[in-house]
């Protein structure tokens, strides 16, 4: 009986475990960090910035025309994610703005 190895890149519950179980504004570099230890070979990283190039503008089109744009962008925005640090940080940036933003107007919903 021979025991079955793991995946290197781990399955989708890894993946959604790992970015889950980071604190908001951290979640996309501790992820970039995560994946960056199992993203061995360069080929991978450059296959995934080129996904993500792509995925971006054409999120940008589907934002007008009928399509899941905002899906497209998420993808999109996390695949560069895995690949670049500095994307990453943006990324933890925008998600703590947004969750200021959004905390604020839900506070002013509740205070009428």
């Amino acid at each position: 009986m021979s025991e079955e190895s793991p995946r290197r890149g781990g399955g989708l519950r890894e993946h959604a475990a790992v970015l889950g179980a980071a604190k908001p504004g951290k979640r996309f570099v501790t992820y970039h960090e995560w994946r960056a230890t199992r993203l061995r070979r360069r080929w991978v990283r450059t296959l995934y910035l080129t996904l993500s190039l792509l995925l971006i503008p054409i999120g940008l089109v589907m934002l007008v025309t009928p399509g899941p744009g905002l899906l497209a962008l998420a993808v999109g925005f996390g695949l560069i994610a895995q690949a670049s640090h500095r994307c990453a940080r943006w990324l933890d940036s925008t998600e703590h703005w947004y969750h200021r933003r959004f905390r604020r107007r839900s506070g002013e919903r509740s205070g009428r």
